[in-house]
């Protein structure tokens, strides 16, 4: 009986490896996904022309290898989509959702100094990468770790919410007009903790302007470019949904690490339906 609920976690890292090596200055998104977000993860890599370092696990199960052929399906059918910039690193085990040890593992075999953690359902807006390496301000606190640079999280209201992905905005002034036009809203809702303290209507103004805040908001789980070399490890003590960023977040801002937003960059949420279990959880 406990020997088979304690069979160690297998961690396969770069069970694929991408060709490409990355150039100075370059960022690699990291994240996690499952085999039910191969599109997603496609999506993401159609839109974002980084790295990717992404945690790939599968359960210790009866549908192990029904799942370990889905993901080598995935590889040969898509390996000229993803050949260049994407590394997959495979875990296994019985265990389900230790994301702040997924995480770490993400970023633990990141191909570059600079990293993007950000959930795969996000879609960035293309022109981050160029935006974000001819500012020399946002480059030196990167490198040097005295700096974190945040990009606002939005998501689609409940009556757009099927907007596809061809539809989504590709510049800040789209973004704007479609918050106005109350289209788009700030990630989970304006009275949601989890990104308040980025101050959205400050971005709004921002024009090219870097602004720095202070993470006021209890629950503060933005989204941002830094520096892995320079930032505390997620803890993996915590497992499940419900905390276990914002901990990281506050440990962050505990470290001395200054908090800036970058004034033309954005995220958007992909609308899909969430897996019972999560509710549950």
């Amino acid at each position: 009986m406990f020997q088979s609920v304690l069979k160690p976690t297998r961690v396969k890292p770069f069970y694929f490896k991408c060709l490409k090596e990355p150039e100075k200055f370059d960022v690699t998104l990291t994240t996690m996904i499952t085999v039910d977000r191969f599109n997603i993860l496609l999506n993401s890599m159609a839109t974002f022309d980084g790295f990717f370092s992404v945690v790939m696990h599968i359960k210790d199960d009866e549908a192990l290898n029904d799942n370990l052929n889905l993901l080598k399906s995935f590889i040969k059918n898509h390996n000229k989509e993803i050949q260049d910039r994407l590394d997959i690193h495979l875990i296994i085990d019985k265990f389900s959702r230790q994301l702040n040890y997924f995480r770490n593992v993400a970023r633990l075999f990141s191909r570059t100094d600079l990293i993007l953690p950000l959930d795969i359902d996000f879609i960035i807006n293309r022109s981050f990468l160029s935006n974000l390496k001819k500012n020399k301000f946002v480059i030196n606190k990167l490198l040097s770790g005295e700096g974190l640079f945040i990009i606002p999280a939005f998501e689609y209201t409940y009556a757009k919410r099927d907007t596809t992905l061809e539809h989504f905005p590709q510049t800040k002034k789209e973004v704007i007009g479609l918050y106005n036009f109350n289209d788009l809203e700030i990630f989970h809702g304006p009275k949601n903790h989890g990104h308040l303290s980025t101050d959205y209507e400050k971005w709004i103004r921002s024009k090219d302007r870097v602004y720095q805040i202070q993470p006021t908001n209890a629950g503060y789980e933005p989204y941002a470019v830094l520096n892995k070399n320079k930032i505390p490890w997620s803890d993996e003590r915590f497992i499940g949904y419900g905390g276990n960023k914002c901990a990281w977040w506050y440990e962050i801002f505990l470290s001395g690490v200054n908090f800036y937003i970058l004034p033309n960059d954005f995220v958007i949420h992909q609308y899909h339906e969430y897996p019972s279990v999560r509710t549950v959880e």
